[in-house]
């Protein structure tokens, strides 16, 4: 869950299409500060600048949304309810079902912004990118896009490890 290297400036970038909330309770269980595009405490408020932080070792981006973000009263925006506080609020999550619609709910704002800082993560300028993947089934269309794109314009910077539970790939990856 670290970078790899001592004393290294580097943040880990984890980008997951899974709603629960493992990744982000596994870092904070090892101590190791996060920035999940939330500002607050338990209770937070989305804010993309959340991200920038200096502080942070990792950050977390979720594509599809979370089972601890809501939409309170006027909110046009998410917020995070830890599930201590969220038991009291009867709010639906914000999270991108599968469904068919899912490209068009991808367009909208918090996931616009995560998928814009996927864009640009995965099509580095100077540095090399290595993406794990690991349990997706390549069944979202609007994802594959993202990464069939990035292997193309990355000029050769990035590397995708797929972990997959299949003996041999069903198809070529661009084919």
């Amino acid at each position: 869950m670290h970078t790899g290297k001592a004393g290294s400036r580097c943040s880990v970038d984890y980008f997951t299409l899974n709603y629960d909330t493992l990744i982000e309770d596994a870092l904070f269980l090892e101590k190791i500060p996060v920035a999940d595009g939330f500002n607050g405490g338990v209770t937070g408020w989305w804010d993309m600048r959340a991200y920038n932080s200096d502080e942070a070792a990792a950050k977390v981006f979720k594509v599809h949304g979370s089972v601890d973000w809501c939409l309170l009263d006027d909110d046009i925006l998410p917020r995070r309810i830890r599930h201590s506080i969220k038991e009291e609020i009867d709010n639906e999550p914000v999270l991108i079902w599968p469904a068919a619609t899912k490209y068009i709910e991808s367009q909208r704002d918090p996931f616009a912004q995560i998928l814009t800082k996927m864009r640009e993560t995965l099509r580095p300028q100077q540095n090399e990118v290595i993406l794990t993947i690991i349990g997706y089934s390549f069944g979202d269309a609007h994802i594959n896009d993202e990464l069939n794109r990035a292997l193309l314009e990355a000029d050769g910077r990035l590397t995708i490890i797929v972990c997959t539970e299949m003996e041999k790939p069903e198809q070529i990856w661009g084919d």
